[in-house]
């Protein structure tokens, strides 16, 4: 996948939905559903300025661009980042839908410690929270199939952004457009050649001296093996939000 786009519009457009929704839950009377419509909108909207995030750094490293591809760690590195917090901010959104349902089930909105604690774990960790296979168990089926994508981006950004450039190497693109080359001297048309593999891993945390060196035969060894499941696995994760959300 060389070029990615995300349909903002379409996060818009889940945001309008399951508000509609989740007016039905926010009666008033509790805390938790005075806040479920601000905490589960203002997630969406992380969610939204994420992808947008996402989609742009890796475009700026992928896209045929009248400019120099510079920066490819601090594209990495922002990619990244955006990709793991937009799956943080939807669990954000999700968990108030659901505090508000069952306050016994989710992390509490109106504590400071519990609003710390929320993250995809909740759903697919070992010690995940009851209430996301109880009210959501199309998305918890569907983050539980897809627990390896969602702990990989977040092993990714986490060395990116506290070790080092999560940076392996890279194979540059060789389909330039047609006449993108004309006037321009061999020696500068490296410098405005994007790339069409990044690799990232594989045992990223490990010594660089203990790391594998197959990593053409691990699954998300690549930035583009990434996001070629991470797209999709976002944008059925609010199809599949809106139907457990409708049905509460």
């Amino acid at each position: 996948m060389f070029e990615v786009s995300f349909d903002i519009r379409a996060v818009f457009d889940f945001s309008r939905s399951i508000d509609a929704e989740v007016s039905r839950i926010d009666t008033g009377i509790s805390a938790p559903a005075q806040y479920a419509r601000y905490y589960c909108q203002s997630g969406i909207s992380g969610l939204s300025s994420r992808l947008h995030g996402a989609g742009m750094h890796y475009n700026a490293l992928h896209a045929w661009l009248p400019r120099r591809v510079m920066h490819r760690g601090y594209h990495l590195s922002n990619a990244l980042f955006n990709m793991a917090s937009a799956i943080e901010c939807f669990t954000f959104a999700m968990n108030a839908i659901g505090n508000a349902k069952d306050a016994t089930q989710f992390r509490d909105v109106t504590d400071e410690n519990s609003l710390y604690l929320i993250g995809p774990d909740d759903i697919i960790g070992e010690h995940s929270r009851s209430g996301y296979a109880m009210h959501f168990p199309l998305l918890h089926a569907l983050w539980k199939a897809n627990a390896g994508l969602i702990y990989t981006v977040f092993e990714y950004h986490g060395v990116s952004k506290c070790r080092e450039v999560q940076d392996n190497g890279a194979e540059p693109r060789t389909d330039p457009p047609a006449g993108f080359f004309d006037d321009m001297h061999e020696d500068e048309r490296r410098h405005f050649t994007p790339y069409a593999q990044i690799i990232l891993g594989p045992d990223i945390k490990k010594p660089r001296g203990t790391r594998s060196k197959m990593w053409q035969h691990e699954r998300y060894a690549t930035l583009e093996q990434v996001m070629i499941d991470y797209k999709p696995f976002i944008e059925e994760s609010m199809h599949v939000a809106l139907i457990d959300t409708t049905a509460l």
